[in-house]
């Protein structure tokens, strides 16, 4: 995979054909892979605070894509956070298990897990906890509009976040329909990327034809209801894995749950799923979602 357009100084290629990485040299405070629960090594985050030295910083918590099965909080996702670094956000990446190693719900589980370690150790890094904003990509996307209200799914109480203000939500790409993945367009790119949505599909239930249960367990539609966070959804209208349709039909969902201001549809003109081209990375498109936290943080 190749992003072009990208800063070098924050942007690179580990090895040929690996996913490309955030670089973090930069960042002279910094704290690395902290556990969050003991389960698997893969419940860690990592804490980047702004070089302006506060007493607290406006939180942007940022959740991964990959498909609830690839991918990593260290990865091409951590980049377009990076310009709320520079503007006086602190950033807290997160991963969690990965599919088939666990199904879903534990990817949820995990997140809220995460979110609960931060509401008891904000103090320790200045993270301010009236102002905590979540942002999601693809997968993550999904995980955002799932956290955004700790009540939204039944939860068992030890993983409940305590005393965080999630201020505001940003989905990109969220995935709702996970039924609805792919283009019907009969060529043999399409095929192979159904293929892979199939399989998909299978390490996160287990099957690759789930139940009608599990489909309304994962699909934020089910709970999203009034009181949720302002929320910023951008999507890229020819998006191949997960169809732009499904960012209409969350926006028509919340339009009577939230007032116009607090509700916003992105479309990216062209747009792909978002890692395949720069159009989720650039600031032009990263800053109207900084600007729109930005009139959240009180």
């Amino acid at each position: 995979m190749a992003i072009k357009g990208l800063n070098p100084d924050w942007f690179e290629y580990p090895k040929k054909g690996s996913n490309p990485i955030t670089k973090i040299d930069h960042v002279k405070r910094k704290f690395l892979d902290i556990p969050y629960a003991q389960d698997s090594d893969l419940q860690k985050l990592d804490i980047y605070l702004p070089d302006e030295v506060k007493e607290k910083y406006p939180v942007i918590i940022n959740i991964h894509g990959g498909g609830f099965s690839v991918c990593d909080k260290r990865d091409f996702h951590l980049y377009p956070t990076l310009f709320g670094w520079q503007q006086g956000f602190a950033v807290v990446s997160i991963n969690y298990r990965l599919s088939p190693a666990v199904r879903f719900p534990e990817h949820y589980y995990d997140v809220m897990r995460a979110l609960k370690w931060v509401s008891q150790n904000a103090k320790e890094y200045s993270l301010d906890t009236n102002n905590v904003f979540l942002w999601g990509t693809s997968a993550g996307g999904t995980l955002v509009l799932l956290a955004g209200q700790d009540d939204i799914m039944p939860l068992p109480f030890q993983y409940r976040p305590v005393n965080l203000r999630l201020a505001a939500v940003a989905s990109f790409c969220p995935g709702l329909d996970y039924m609805d993945l792919g283009m019907r367009k009969i060529n043999l790119e399409q095929i192979l990327l159904r293929f892979m949505m199939s399989q998909t599909r299978k390490g996160i239930f287990g099957s690759n034809k789930p139940s009608q249960a599990q489909l309304d367990q994962i699909n934020p539609l089910t709970y999203l209801k009034k009181g949720f966070p302002p929320l910023y959804i951008m999507h890229g209208d020819s998006d191949p894995a997960i169809p732009y349709r499904q960012a209409v039909s969350l926006y028509k969902h919340m339009q009577p749950l939230l007032p116009e201001k607090d509700l916003i549809l992105h479309p990216l003109r062209g747009g792909v799923h978002a890692g395949a081209k720069a159009e989720f990375f650039i600031i032009e498109n990263v800053q109207p979602v900084l600007d729109f936290f930005k009139t959240h943080i009180i």
